[in-house]
């Protein structure tokens, strides 16, 4: 009998494989699908990067330079037609930004419905991703809520962990260092616990159609039920993503061997290879990259979908738990 995770990543592959679309899919949601595991390991190894400092500096740079301020009030008082259209930049700029928000939401909402489709039917009709993002549109608010709430949960959590770090700035005190351990030991589960349910109410927002209050109330409750096996397949795609980028940069790599060796040997023949060829040959390792990470980010939220899905209406056991239940049989 085929494992919980086996039988799960499994049919998330075959799920992805069958249906490149959601390869595309998984390119416009690869600004909004970032890892959480990830982002809080590059938090604690980045001992140097404090939030109470990055706030003061993100309020002193750019836009919210006061100098920059100043600037643009006399810029409207001395020529209000420059100021006019800079402001009609900015604006335009915002507009760019929360497209593309709502672009790569989207994407993230389409993958996991229609994954989960794959996943509850036996049969699935492979549904119009216009279709679809038709449908869901309405799952836009609730979602980018949802994913906001984790980034500031997030952000308050290392606020607290890098706050001796700061109060103690340009001292020498090795305490401060085991005191930042064990402030990242206590708050990092509280941090993914909480990741783990806002991804299960999302999924419940999405793919049953819940509300944000009942889907709460369900995602809290199936993580109680199943925290274990939240924790091991957590881990699995950590593992999965880490080595799925190095494979990424490795087959790049390769390629750009062959590649290499024609720009060489092309240059010899025509000045204009030698401009052309790294232009071409560098849009193609994008491309490849670019292929490959929709790839990734459309099997990790498709095998976190189908884990979903799985536990919500046929339950699951841990592998811990299957271990230790064989080992007490066996000594019985």
């Amino acid at each position: 009998m085929q494992s919980l995770y086996g039988s799960v990543l499994k049919q998330s592959w075959q799920t992805i494989w069958r249906r490149p679309y959601l390869w595309f899919v998984g390119i416009l949601a690869i600004l909004f699908a970032g890892s959480i595991e990830i982002e809080l390991l590059e938090n604690f190894l980045n001992q140097d990067r404090n939030n109470f400092m990055g706030v003061k500096e993100f309020l002193a740079g750019g836009l919210f330079n006061p100098d920059i301020l100043g600037r643009f009030k006399d810029l409207f008082a001395s020529d209000a037609s420059s100021a006019s259209w800079a402001l009609a930049f900015v604006l335009l700029f915002l507009v760019v930004l929360l497209i593309i928000l709502f672009i790569s939401v989207m994407a993230h909402i389409v993958i996991i419905d229609h994954s989960a489709q794959v996943k509850r039917s036996s049969n699935p009709v492979q549904p119009k991703v216009w279709a679809s993002v038709a449908k869901l549109r309405h799952k836009l608010l609730p979602v980018v809520s949802l994913n906001l709430a984790i980034k500031v949960f997030i952000f308050i959590v290392f606020t607290l962990v890098t706050l001796p770090i700061f109060l103690t700035r340009g001292q020498d005190l090795s305490w401060v260092n085991y005191l930042y351990l064990l402030l990242f030991v206590i708050l990092l589960p509280v941090a993914i616990i909480f990741s783990f349910v806002v991804k299960y109410i999302i999924s419940y927002v999405i793919v049953y159609g819940q509300s944000l209050r009942l889907a709460i109330k369900n995602g809290w409750r199936l993580f109680a039920e199943n925290w274990l096996v939240s924790i091991e397949m957590s881990f699995m795609l950590f593992l999965l993503h880490v080595l799925g980028s190095l494979i990424i940069i490795f087959v790049v790599r390769i390629i750009a061997i062959p590649l290499s060796v024609i720009m060489v040997a092309g240059s010899t023949y025509s000045y204009w290879f030698v401009i052309i060829s790294p232009i071409l040959f560098n849009l193609i390792g994008i491309l490849l990259y670019t292929i490959g990470g929709g790839f990734l980010v459309s099997y990790l939220i498709t095998a976190w979908t189908t884990l979903f899905v799985r536990l919500n209406e046929e339950g699951g056991t841990s592998k811990i738990a299957r271990t230790v239940a064989k080992l007490t049989n066996s000594n019985n």
